[in-house]
C-alpha cells in the first residue's frame, strides 16, 4: 500500500509539472509586446537625435494605480531646423476616434483632437514641459487610396500622424533609424482601457490623422505595423492612441 501510494505520488507531481510546463509556454499576453530595438535616451530634447526617445510629461502605463505615473517616452522621428517631431514610443491610451457615431468626421471636429489638446495636454504635461511643445498649423490630406478628403488645416499641439507622416518618417524599409517602431505597442494600461491587443505580437491598431474607405471611417495602423488605408469607424473603441507633437529646438 505504501509503494503504492508513493508510485501514485510520483505520477501526480511529475503531471504537474508537465501542466507547468505548458502553461509556461502559453502566455496571455505576447512578449514581443515592445519595440524589437530598445532605443537610447537623450538627456535632452535638444540633444536627441532622430531615433533617440526623450522623457516628457508623466501617464500612467503599467495599469498599477497604487505606484506614481511613468515618464512617457517620445520617440524623435525627423528633425528640422529649430524643431523635431516626435511620437510617442508606446500607445498610450484606447479611445474612440470621434465620441459620436456619425456619417463624416474629419480630425478638425473629432473628440480626439480635443481630448489630446485640453485634457491630455493640461494633465500630462508641467509649464516647463508645455513651453517645449509648438503649436502648430498641420495639413490634413486626402487618403492617398481612397481619396477622401481630410478636411481643412488645423492648429494643433497634440496630434496623430497622418499617412503621409508614417511613411515618410517611419518607413517600412527596416534601415532607418526609425523603421523598427513603426508598429503600436500598447501599454498594459490602454489594454486594460480596452486597446485590442494582438495574440501573437502584442501589437494593437492605432489612430492616423486620415479618413478611411468612407467619411465616416478613420485610417489606421494595422497590428502588423502596416497601413490600413480602409479603416474602421471613427467611433470603433479599440484602437491606441499614440500622440504626436512638434517640439522646439531653441
Amino acid at each position: 500500500m505504501k509503494r503504492m501510494k508513493s508510485v501514485l505520488c510520483i505520477l501526480l507531481a511529475a503531471a504537474l509539472l508537465l501542466l507547468g510546463g505548458c502553461a509556461a509556454q502559453t502566455p496571455l499576453i505576447a512578449d514581443t509586446a515592445k519595440p524589437p530595438v530598445t532605443p537610447t535616451k537623450a538627456a535632452s530634447v535638444a540633444e536627441a537625435e532622430v531615433g533617440q526617445v526623450v522623457e516628457l510629461g508623466h501617464y500612467e502605463q503599467d495599469n498599477n494605480i497604487q505606484n506614481d505615473e511613468e515618464p512617457i517616452l517620445w520617440l524623435i522621428i525627423h528633425k528640422e531646423e529649430n524643431r523635431a517631431l516626435a511620437v510617442s514610443l508606446y500607445g498610450l491610451d484606447n479611445r474612440p476616434y470621434h465620441d459620436k457615431n456619425v456619417q463624416s468626421v474629419t480630425w478638425g471636429d473629432c473628440s480626439l483632437r480635443t481630448w489630446l489638446n485640453d485634457t491630455f495636454y493640461n494633465t500630462v504635461f508641467g509649464d516647463a514641459e508645455k513651453a517645449l511643445i509648438l503649436e502648430t498649423e498641420l495639413e490634413n490630406p486626402a487618403n492617398t487610396v481612397t481619396d477622401i478628403a481630410g478636411g481643412e488645416k488645423t492648429t494643433d499641439r497634440l496630434f496623430v500622424l497622418s499617412i503621409g507622416e508614417v511613411n515618410q518618417h517611419l518607413p517600412n524599409t527596416h534601415d532607418t533609424a526609425t523603421s523598427a517602431y513603426r508598429a503600436v505597442w500598447p501599454t498594459d494600461y490602454a489594454v486594460a482601457q480596452g486597446a485590442f491587443q494582438n495574440y501573437d505580437t502584442g501589437n494593437s491598431y492605432g489612430w492616423l490623422r486620415a479618413p478611411g474607405r468612407t467619411a465616416s471611417m478613420v485610417a489606421r495602423m494595422s497590428v502588423d505595423g502596416e497601413i490600413d488605408f480602409g479603416g474602421s469607424s471613427a467611433y470603433y473603441d479599440a484602437c491606441a492612441v499614440r500622440p504626436a507633437m512638434w517640439l522646439t529646438l531653441s
